[in-house]
């Protein structure tokens, strides 16, 4: 995970954000004033761990408007790092975004489609596919710092959307984790723990998602089953000897049915 920057590197980073926002007002599409500070803004986020899209957007838009100068200008590693620190604000579409805006001709290059197979990976919620593409390409996913701790992050958040409590086998393989020992560390980190450490199954924090609330309808307001529905809707695919009138008469005579059934369910 990347270290939590102190005071003194915060206002750095302040600092250097200020200055590039501040070039762009009057050079956004001038590359010998902003293109070194955007770059230099770039390295600095993932080295440091912080995140500005505008200025990262700013500097894919100088790439994209100078073709004929790619080779002096555009970077693949910066763009790499760009795309990498994109993924990593997962469930935010920065990284669609910046992946619109690469270079048409760079888009097939290997190393960036690995990228996009890490980012529809993640994406789709296929985890221990990620971890396998991750593992495969170490090189890659260890150019900008706390890579891997920012998709658990996001792992964990798509899980707790989806699951009240799942075991820790499950949970660890989604982590790409390898131990119970890491499991119990990563969930540390994020304020939770195992439910039952015999029976390995870890809680996960109630929200909207994963803990529904029945709805309870306003007094005086008339429930309806599934079922009074499908029996309307039966009722009305039932063909007809005559079209008009008979489905009319069909359709009346099983909202008159609906509407007894439910006063019958009412109570006194």
């Amino acid at each position: 995970m990347a270290q939590t920057p102190n005071k003194s590197t915060s206002a750095a980073h302040e600092a250097m954000r200020a200055q590039c926002h501040t070039l762009l007002l009057t050079d956004r599409y001038n590359p010998a004033v902003v293109l070194q500070p955007l770059e230099d803004a770039l390295n600095s986020q993932c080295a440091d761990g912080w995140y500005d899209a505008d200025l990262n957007t700013a500097l894919l838009k100088l790439y994209q408007m100078y073709p004929s100068e790619q080779e002096k200008i555009v970077k693949v590693d910066l763009i790499i790092k760009l795309l990498l620190k994109a993924v990593m604000q997962l469930p935010e579409p920065d990284f669609a975004l910046a992946m619109m805006m690469v270079p048409v001709d760079m888009q097939n290059l290997e190393i960036i489609r690995a990228v996009c197979a890490l980012a529809e990976k993640l994406q789709t919620a296929c985890f221990p596919e990620f971890w396998d593409l991750a593992r495969a390409n170490q090189d890659l996913v260890q150019k900008v710092p706390g890579f891997q701790a920012a998709c658990r992050r996001y792992i964990l958040k798509v899980v707790g959307m989806t699951f009240r409590e799942i075991s820790s086998v499950s949970l660890a393989k989604y982590l790409g984790l390898g131990s119970s020992r890491d499991l119990g560390g990563a969930l540390a980190s994020e304020g939770l723990a195992f439910l039952d450490e015999n029976d390995g199954i870890v809680v996960l924090p109630s929200n909207p998602d994963n803990h529904p609330k029945s709805t309870r309808l306003a007094a005086g307001t008339q429930e309806v089953r599934i079922e009074q529905i499908g029996e309307l809707i039966a009722a009305l695919e039932t063909k007809p000897k005559r079209q008009g009138q008979v489905v009319s008469s069909t359709a009346k005579n099983a909202l008159q049915q609906m509407k007894k059934k439910v006063a019958e369910t009412q109570p006194n």
